[in-house]
């Protein structure tokens, strides 16, 4: 709740700071203002808004960055601890992307890609003033495996609630497919794309997209005999081929690692967490 001032010849200005004090000590910062009479309750008018802090890597985009009460999202790149003022947020995580299949002494059948990591929206969140630990789901190693191995879970305990977004597993475990094997069963021996993403955070059109599949290996015999298939934008990696060797996932969009023969799958792309504020 915001609170005005002004007078007669001016239009009324947003406070948005308050402090008190005297002449014998530092003014401090008032967090909360309440006004009623002795025959009533006493109504909240004013509640301060202080943006979100956090211990680990971040980015903080605001709408206004000379008043953060005007909304905004912070992108957690790390574990943390995450800090918020009372508010209403939303929240966006992505778990960890699965490693590509590897087969480190072997040719033949291409491996394929690992899957994105799954994604989680919540909306319109009730928090009170506090500190919240967040979890980023760390992308699968890269894997001497066929089979892609799992990322890892993201994950914000707020409010008594732990919402959670899983690791991508295998080729198809995921909100985007990494690219099949390919045993060259059909002529085609070049490696399948990963599949594409179209999800942003929040379905908010103004919002980077995230994840992606990792791309599958083409098939080896004597050689790649043919090109790696590419990884599914924004995050996925590119699965190995005559065009150069296998690519991990992307950190922090969720996508899944290039499928590779003769190598270890390439390691899938770290997960995320976004929490943005509307204007108090």
């Amino acid at each position: 709740m915001a609170i005005f001032i002004g007078d007669a010849n001016n239009k009324a200005q947003k406070v948005k700071k308050l402090f008190i004090g005297n002449a014998a000590g530092k003014a401090q910062k008032i967090k909360k203002v309440f006004i009623g009479d002795a025959n009533s309750k006493a109504q909240l008018v004013y509640t301060a808004f202080d943006p979100p802090a956090f211990t680990g890597t971040y980015v903080m985009t605001l709408n206004d960055t000379s008043d953060p009460s005007k909304g905004g999202y912070i992108l957690c790149k790390t574990s943390g601890t995450l800090t918020l003022c009372e508010g209403i947020y939303d929240l966006f995580l992505v778990g960890g992307g699965a490693s590509g299949g590897g087969k480190p002494n072997a040719g033949g059948t291409g491996p394929g890609g690992g899957a994105s990591g799954y994604m989680q929206t919540r909306k319109q969140i009730a928090v009170t003033p506090g500190s919240y630990p967040v979890a980023i789901g760390s992308g699968a190693a890269e894997s001497s495996k066929q089979t892609p191995q799992a990322g890892g879970q993201t994950s914000v305990t707020i409010g008594g609630e732990i919402i959670t977004a899983d690791g991508g597993s295998g080729t198809t475990g995921g909100s985007f497919a990494g690219g099949a094997a390919n045993n060259d069963t059909t002529g085609n021996r070049n490696g399948f794309p990963g599949t594409a993403s179209n999800k942003r955070a929040f379905d908010d059109a103004s919002m980077p997209l995230y994840g992606g599949g990792g791309g599958g290996a083409a098939y080896y015999s004597n050689g790649y005999r043919g090109v790696g298939g590419a990884g599914g934008s924004p995050g996925g990696g590119r699965g190995a081929g005559n065009d150069g060797s296998r690519a991990a996932g992307v950190a922090n969009t969720g996508g899944g690692g290039g499928g590779a023969c003769w190598a270890n799958g390439a390691a899938g792309g770290s997960g995320l967490v976004i929490v943005r504020w509307a204007a108090q």
